[in-house]
């Protein structure tokens, strides 16, 4: 608080602080007028597309609404029509039967009388022209009153179709004389026409709602039918000439809706202004306190600043003090310390560069052999030193070390390393990334190599071989019995100590057999990594692209196929034309292989951690005949391979219960796609839909609409809930494509399962 009171005495006129005020003040109307006109463009100028937005919705929501009411009275007709009273009039007519077209007219009459919405129900009979109505009559069409209204409706309610079956019209929508009809075709299974079920549909029920809607509100509404001749609701009133019109065709009915609204209002920038000047004063009276509040926040470094610098500075510049302004003083005390600074930083910075190199290298070496460093750790000590180093670049560890048979001693070791290092340095590209020296122990040279963090896997095995070339040319310019071997490569400079300690494995296991090297391999001049391998042979060539493939196989999880070929290069590898020695170096190719990818897989089998899996390449060593090798190596790769397969057989388990798991819990959604799921669990679609259908034996869209159907079914028993907002929350894009695949798992449609088992 002292010190925010101690800059606000500085609130002089023409001072640094005054001018931060000013400037900010100046920043805080400029903000307070674009914020204010950006508000009346929105809330102003658009309101009218709001208004259009929500009779938009007024006229969709009626439109659904009156669909809605048409669906369940069709609904209602066709299971009628399936009632064996109606099919039995059909099929078998005659007026003759008297007794049983009394019951199919009784039928009718109460079904006109149970439902509010139809005011009379037909029957017609096309082949004897036997007419049925409600009111309880039945006879000759042509001697009925309603002959003309039965013709009408055969000839045109297939032209308004609602639902149909099989391509043919099953249901549709007319109107005669004012009235709306519902009619329903009945035809044979040879297409034979049998008569229709007509339905008078009580319009001033159906649109009462509707009324008093319209009533209460300054709008106006019609309803026509399809060809806009006949109006079938008519709520017009005296509305202003230049009134606006939205119409609607309902895609269900085919019916026009047509609202007719009065001009929107319009509001003026005057008005505007008028309505926000109380805000405005209150905007400004908040910004003149946040000016002065980040003018202060501004000038407190500044004042800091100034009242740290020795008074020789001060002392010179005010000896002219008279002809300088209290601003200039401030800005000339700040340009002197701005160069001070400058300078300094600039000896700073080529005092790091000076000492780069050996920050790096004790920064390397302190990440292999300390303790391990987090991020945040890492940052702060790469950025201080400006190095090449990056936190996630690509990095790799090599590691050459002087053979025990080399009897040399310390300075003869030195000079070895110092030859080799200039070597390297001499013949290193620039493309492949940057290299970094090390000396951890006195018998060995370390060396870590950066590869751009933006280069691929294939780019960066690319320059991998490259420098692995030039790298084995200067071991064997050298010759002085090197051993050379190096670790993977990790995509964090944190984790450089892992690549460290895989080279040191493979650097210990080299050791290893060096002691009980035969004296063939031993003769070498220069014994690199990869030497006491098979040379550059055609057969040799074939093996490495078979062990390429295989390792391949294993790392995309096609267990099967690593299985066949490991099998497959076994047999070719133990009847090859090879020594012993070179079998035995391919067969511990592929059990370095194996443990790797063992390794990678987490699979905890009973060799990984007793002196039986230590001693597997002795045991490997000792076998001096082809079969033993064989018999060696067939068992020893099952048990490997029988428990790859098992942890990839758990692993695809909870891959399987994972998708099962997000299916039913967005099973609602209607764009749920196999690549969203497989996008979720982190794998490909492809390979989903694979382990999907492998393991569970249906396919993923099967098992989705069958979860889909058992909800639905559900919700068909135990609620009200309409069956279209059914399909809809069960997550069917179309009431058809709900249907289809409800019968499909079910036998039936979903209105006959509520029927069959809600009753």
């Amino acid at each position: 608080m002292k010190k925010y009171l101690e800059s606000i005495r500085q609130f002089k006129l023409k001072s640094l602080f005054f001018r931060f005020y000013l400037l900010t003040f100046v920043f805080a109307i400029l903000f307070i007028g674009i914020f204010s006109f950006y508000v009346y463009q929105i809330y102003f100028q658009n309101f009218s597309k709001a208004q259009e937005t929500a009779l938009d919705s007024f006229l969709t929501q009626t439109v659904e609404k009156l669909d809605n009411s048409v669906y369940f009275l069709n609904d209602t007709l066709i299971s009628l029509s399936r009632e064996p009273a109606i099919i039995n009039s059909i099929i078998v007519p005659g007026l003759e039967h008297s007794a049983r077209n009394f019951e199919t007219a009784f039928l009718l009459k109460t079904e006109a009388e149970s439902s509010d919405y139809i005011s009379g129900l037909y029957l017609y009979e096309s082949t004897d022209q036997i007419l049925f109505t409600s009111q309880g009559a039945v006879g000759l069409l042509e001697d009925s009153p309603h002959e003309e209204l039965v013709r009408y409706c055969q000839e045109t309610a297939n032209g308004f179709c609602l639902s149909q079956v099989k391509n043919r019209y099953y249901s549709g929508l007319t109107s005669y004389n004012g009235a709306v009809y519902l009619v329903c075709n009945l035809i044979a299974d040879n297409n034979r026409f049998l008569g229709l079920l007509i339905a008078q549909i009580n319009q001033d029920l159906l649109f009462a709602d509707l009324t008093e809607t319209i009533a209460s509100l300054p709008y106006s509404l019609e309803i026509r039918t399809p060809n806009g001749q006949t109006p079938l609701f008519c709520g017009l009133k005296d509305l202003n000439p230049n009134s606006q019109s939205l119409v609607r065709t309902s895609s269900y009915t085919d019916w026009m809706y047509t609202l007719i609204v009065p001009p929107y209002e319009k509001f003026t920038l005057s008005a505007y202004l008028v309505s926000v000047f109380p805000a405005l004063i209150f905007l400004l009276a908040i910004g003149l306190l946040c000016s002065l509040l980040i003018a202060q926040r501004s000038y407190q470094p500044i004042h800091l600043l100034l009242s740290s610098i020795a008074p020789q500075p001060r002392q010179e510049l005010e000896k002219d003090q008279s002809t300088k302004k209290t601003a200039g003083s401030e800005i000339d005390l700040l340009t002197m310390t701005y160069q001070q600074l400058q300078s300094d930083q600039k000896a700073a910075e080529a005092f790091i560069r000076h000492a780069r190199p050996d920050l790096e290298a004790n920064l390397l070496l302190d990440l292999i052999t300390g303790d391990p460093l987090s991020e945040q750790q890492l940052d702060p000590l790469i950025t201080t030193i400006q190095s090449n180093l990056t936190l996630h670049g690509k990095y790799q560890s090599f590691l050459v070390h002087l053979s025990p048979s080399a009897e040399t001693g310390d300075l003869v070791s030195y000079m070895v390393f110092r030859q080799l290092e200039e070597l390297l340095k001499s013949t290193f590209h620039r493309e492949w990334g940057y290299l970094y020296f090390l000396r951890p122990e006195s018998d060995s040279l370390t060396f870590i190599l950066q590869y751009d963090g933006s280069l691929s896997a294939a780019k960066v095995k690319q320059l991998q071989q490259q420098f692995l070339g030039e790298l084995k040319k200067n071991l064997e310019h050298i010759s002085a019995g090197l051993l050379l071997a190096y670790g993977k490569v990790y995509p964090n400079i944190g984790n450089i100590t892992m690549s460290y300690h895989e080279a040191k494995e493979e650097l210990r296991k080299q050791l290893y057999y060096e002691a009980d090297r035969d004296a063939e391999v031993e003769g070498n001049g220069s014994e690199i990594r990869g030497s006491t391998l098979p040379g550059n042979s055609l057969q040799d060539s074939y093996f490495v692209s078979q062990l390429g493939l295989l390792n391949s196989f294993l790392s995309s999880n096609e267990a099967v196929l690593a299985e066949s070929l490991l099998t497959q290069i076994l047999k070719e590898l133990c009847v090859s034309d090879s020594s012993i020695l070179e079998i035995r170096q391919w067969c511990i190719r592929i059990l370095d292989i194996l443990v790797e990818r063992t390794l990678d897989a987490r699979t905890h089998t009973d060799n990984l951690g007793n002196p039986e899996y230590q001693t597997l390449y002795q045991k490997l060593d000792k076998l001096l005949d082809q079969k033993e090798i064989y018999l060696f190596m067939v068992k020893e790769t099952s048990r490997f391979m029988e428990n790859i397969k098992k942890e990839l057989s758990k692993k695809q388990h909870r891959l399987i219960a994972q998708a099962k798991e997000y299916m039913q819990q967005h099973y609602s959604d209607s764009n749920l796609s196999i690549h969203q799921i497989a996008e979720f669990i982190g794998i490909s679609g492809t390979y989903l839909s694979s382990i999907f259908t492998e393991f569970t034996g249906e396919n993923l869209i099967s098992y989705l609409n069958s979860y889909r159907v058992s909800i639905a079914k559900d919700l068909l028993i135990n609620t009200q809930i309409i069956i279209k907002d059914i399909g809809f929350k069960t997550g069917f894009n179309t009431v058809q494509n709900f249907n289809r695949v409800f019968k499909k798992f079910t036998g039936m449609t979903p209105g006959d399962y509520r029927k069959q088992y809600k009753a």
